[in-house]
């Protein structure tokens, strides 16, 4: 049998979260139990849905999960987390704080770097650390340091506010959001590491910042100067390790999600989703063990995708009955 976390759903006084009216939007299906499900979730009922989410392992957090044995644990995706202000704002959307939810551990410095001549450099968030740092690789190097970063956080805040946070499926749309000044500034027409190359002098600075494009899987004489984002994101927001690992985050997401009435069934593959429109105006779904469970209009499905979520949305069709949850 498949298994369903309890949900409280009379967490939110009573009322599907975010609807001041209390009456349900509809419900959502949400395939797969990852952060970005999880996420969705809890979104989706804060706006008044009905949501449950079908994972097909045994525990959600998808890649970020958790292996226990002989007495150890170890996470399968990710080690430590930045840009926390993510997540932190995530708890607030449900008025709760991260803080109550995961002990975040400041790690710091972050990185250290050993090259073959004996040349050491360490990051770190603590900004006397980091001049100190780049001073004993690049003397006087100070007020270049505090240019990169004014610069660096002037593309940040420009590619959240106009690019990450927005979703486009056209690409020249997306990037039209830009001006031809803003792209400028952005460093789109130079590389990672001619950017870097405007601040520092030192070659090994510039490695060090330049590594950071493997977060991308590219290199910095490749991608673009834009990702100077991905160092100063890191040395603004620090670097950071949940208590319990990065499966201490997806407990501490996963418990708010339950709390808010989210209904969660793990060991819960969906095999097939079909439609009958015509005959029955209600979706069925496959999944195992739960088959041929049916759904009345209006009903979305959603499978979360690294961008966004891909939704199917019946919206148009005469409400019915609210589903079923599977028993």
């Amino acid at each position: 049998m498949g298994n369903l976390k309890n949900s409280n759903l009379n967490s939110v006084n009573g009322k599907a979260a975010g609807n001041s009216g209390g009456k349900s939007r509809g419900s959502v299906i949400i395939i797969g139990g990852g952060l970005g499900g999880l996420s969705a979730g809890i979104h989706l009922r804060l706006a008044g849905f009905e949501v449950s989410i079908f994972e097909a392992n045994e525990k959600v957090g998808g890649r970020a999960n958790v292996i226990k044995k002989n007495g150890f644990t170890f996470d399968t995706g990710p080690s430590l987390l930045n840009y926390p202000w993510v997540f932190e704002n995530l708890f607030k959307a449900a008025g709760r704080e991260l803080s109550d939810y995961v002990k975040l551990i400041p790690v710091d410095p972050s990185v250290g770097f050993q090259w073959p001549d004996g040349t050491t450099f360490q990051l770190s968030s603590n900004l006397q650390l980091l001049l100190s740092e780049c001073e004993k690789i690049e003397p006087g190097s100070r007020p270049n340091v505090l240019s990169f970063l004014r610069d660096a956080e002037i593309k940040y805040r420009m590619s959240f506010d106009k690019l990450v946070t927005r979703n486009e499926d056209n690409p020249l749309k997306w990037i039209g959001a830009l001006t031809p000044s803003e792209m400028t500034k952005l460093g789109v027409w130079r590389s990672l590491d001619s950017e870097l190359g405007r601040f520092f002098k030192s070659r090994y600075i510039r490695e060090a910042l330049g590594s950071y494009g493997m977060y991308l899987g590219g290199s910095p004489y490749e991608l673009p100067g834009l990702f100077s984002i991905l160092p100063y994101g890191e040395l603004a927001y620090g670097l950071w390790l949940p208590r319990g690992g990065i499966y201490g985050l997806v407990e501490g997401i996963e418990k708010l999600a339950l709390e808010l009435g989210v209904a969660i069934f793990t060991s819960s593959r969906v095999k097939r989703l079909s439609s009958a429109i015509a005959a029955s105006k209600a979706w069925r779904w496959r999944t195992e063990p739960f088959i041929n469970r049916k759904l009345s209009f209006p009903t979305s499905i959603c499978r979360p995708r690294i961008r966004n979520c891909l939704v199917i949305t019946r919206s148009d069709r005469r409400s019915g009955p609210n589903p079923k949850r599977p028993e």
